[in-house]
C-alpha cells in the first residue's frame, strides 16, 4: 500500500489548485484617465462652466469663459466618448460660476451666475434632455442674485443650493435653499446650523437625502479660504460640521462628484499662496461612514487647474467621474474611475467573478450598499482596495472531509504495517 503522505501531498495540491481557481485578489487602483479628442477637436476650452449628470452615462455641459461668456449646452455621451452640441432657443444668457445639477432622470436645473457687464443672475432654468431643450422657470419664491454658488442634487427630484457671491454690499451668502420639482419652486430653509457665508465651494451628493460641502472662500477678494466638511441632512433639515483627522489644504474654486454610496471625489482648486493663489492637481475621496479624507497619490491625473467642471455618470451605486477642462489652455476630458472604493455591490469590480458587477447587474447583490456580491468575498485587513472572494462554505467542507480521508488512510496504512 502507498505511503500516507503521497495521499496528504495529493489532497493538498488539489486544495492549493482549488483556492487558486476560486480566489480572485483585486488590486485595483482608482485612477484619472484622458479620453481621446478625436472627433470633437472644435469643442471650445472654458472655465467656470458647469456639468450635470442627466441619465444613462451622460451629462450635460453649458457656458462658461473662452474669450468671453458662452451661451452653449453640449450633451456628453461616457460611453461613446461623443460630444454633441444642443441648439435651438430658448435657453440661458451667456454666463460662467453658475449653479447646476440635475434633479430629476435626465432633468438639470441651472441657477444664477456672472452674467454680462458683470451682472449677477437670478433667473432658474430647466434643461430635458427627452425634449433637447431649455425651458425658463418663474418659481413664486426664489434665491436673490449670485455667482459662485454651489448646487447639488440631493435626491427625490430636489436640488440643494449653498452660499454664493451677492455683491460688494451683501457679500457672501450663507442661505440654504432647495428647488422641488414637483411644486416648481425655491423654498429657503432655516436650518440651525450652517457653514459661514462662502463663494467657491463645492458640494456633491452623497448618498439617502444627504449633501457633502468643502472649502470655499470666506471674505471676498482674499486668500482666506476654507478647510470645512459640512454635511447637509434634508429630513433634519441641519447642517453638520464634521472634523475628520485629515482632510484637503484649504482651497476655493474646486470641484467634487458622487462616487458610490456614503463617498465622494475632490480634484484641484486654488490655494493660498505668495504672493498669488496657485492651482492644485490632488484627489480627494471623503468616506461620510468613517468621516475620512483620503488622499489618492502617485496616480495620473488632468494637472493642476481651477474653475473645472465635474459631473457623476451615476446617481446609484458605483459611478465614474467626468472632469472637463478648466483653467488650462485647452479642452480636455477626463474620466476618474474609484475602482475598489465603496461597497463590493457599487465599486465597479465583479469581484465574485460570475459576469455581473455591482447593483443592479449582478442577481446577488441586494442594493449599492451590500459589501459583498456572494457569501465569499472579504477585505485583506483593512485594505478596502483588496478584497478576496473564496468558496467559503466548499473549502471548509473539502478540507474537513480531506482531513477524515487522510486520517483514515493513515489508520490503515499504521494498521497494515504493523501486521
Amino acid at each position: 500500500m502507498k505511503s500516507p503522505f503521497s495521499y496528504i501531498s495529493l489532497f493538498i495540491m488539489l486544495t492549493g489548485l482549488l483556492v487558486g481557481f476560486s480566489t480572485q485578489i483585486y488590486a485595483e487602483t482608482p485612477s484619472w484617465s484622458q479620453q481621446s479628442s478625436a472627433g470633437h477637436n472644435w469643442l471650445s476650452g472654458r472655465y467656470g462652466h458647469a456639468m450635470a449628470y442627466l441619465a444613462d452615462d451622460k451629462l450635460l455641459m453649458f457656458g462658461g469663459m473662452a474669450q468671453g461668456r458662452l451661451q452653449d449646452t453640449y450633451v456628453y455621451d461616457l460611453s461613446e466618448n461623443s460630444w454633441q452640441q444642443i441648439t435651438g432657443d430658448p435657453k440661458p444668457d451667456n454666463r460662467l460660476s453658475f449653479g447646476m445639477a440635475h434633479i430629476a432622470e435626465n432633468k438639470v436645473l441651472l441657477f444664477g451666475g456672472d452674467l454680462a457687464l458683470g451682472s449677477l443672475g437670478t433667473d432658474t432654468w430647466l434643461y430635458d434632455e427627452t425634449a433637447h431643450r431649455w425651458a425658463q422657470l418663474n418659481p413664486p419664491n426664489s434665491p436673490g442674485a449670485r455667482r459662485n454658488l454651489a448646487m447639488s442634487y440631493i435626491g427625490d427630484d430636489k436640488v440643494l443650493l449653498f452660499g454664493g457671491y451677492q455683491g460688494t454690499s451683501a457679500g457672501n451668502s450663507s442661505e440654504t435653499w432647495v428647488y422641488d420639482l414637483s411644486d416648481g419652486n425655491w423654498t429657503l430653509m432655516q436650518p440651525a446650523n450652517r457653514p459661514p457665508g462662502l463663494q467657491g465651494h463645492a458640494m456633491a451628493y452623497i448618498g439617502d437625502d444627504k449633501v457633502v460641502l468643502f472649502g470655499g472662500m470666506l471674505v471676498p477678494a482674499t486668500q482666506n479660504y476654507s478647510d470645512e466638511t459640512w454635511v447637509y441632512d434634508l429630513s433634519e433639515n441641519n447642517w453638520v460640521q464634521k472634523y475628520p483627522s485629515s482632510r484637503p489644504v484649504r482651497r476655493q474654486l474646486h470641484d467634487m462628484a458622487y462616487i458610490s454610496p456614503g463617498r465622494v471625489v475632490l480634484y484641484g482648486g486654488s490655494v493660498p499662496g505668495n504672493p498669488a493663489p496657485t492651482a492644485r492637481n490632488d484627489t480627494w475621496i471623503y468616506n461620510i461612514s468613517d468621516n475620512s479624507w483620503t488622499e489618492l497619490l502617485d496616480i495620473p491625473n488632468p494637472g493642476a487647474r481651477t474653475l473645472h467642471a465635474m459631473s457623476e455618470t451615476n446617481m446609484q451605486g458605483f459611478s465614474k467621474v467626468v472632469l472637463f477642462c478648466g483653467s488650462v489652455d485647452y479642452a480636455d476630458t477626463w474620466v476618474f474611475a474609484a475602482l475598489g472604493i465603496g461597497p463590493a455591490c457599487s465599486d465597479g469590480i465583479d469581484n465574485d467573478g460570475d459576469g455581473q458587477t455591482d447593483y443592479p447587474n449582478d442577481s446577488l447583490c441586494t442594493g449599492p450598499t451590500d459589501t459583498s456580491e456572494s457569501m465569499m468575498c472579504f477585505f485583506i485587513g483593512k485594505n478596502p482596495h483588496h478584497r478576496v472572494c473564496i468558496a467559503q462554505i466548499l473549502i471548509p467542507i473539502i478540507v474537513v472531509i480531506g482531513i477524515l480521508v487522510a486520517g483514515f488512510v493513515y489508520r490503515r496504512w499504521r494498521s497494515k504495517t504493523r501486521a
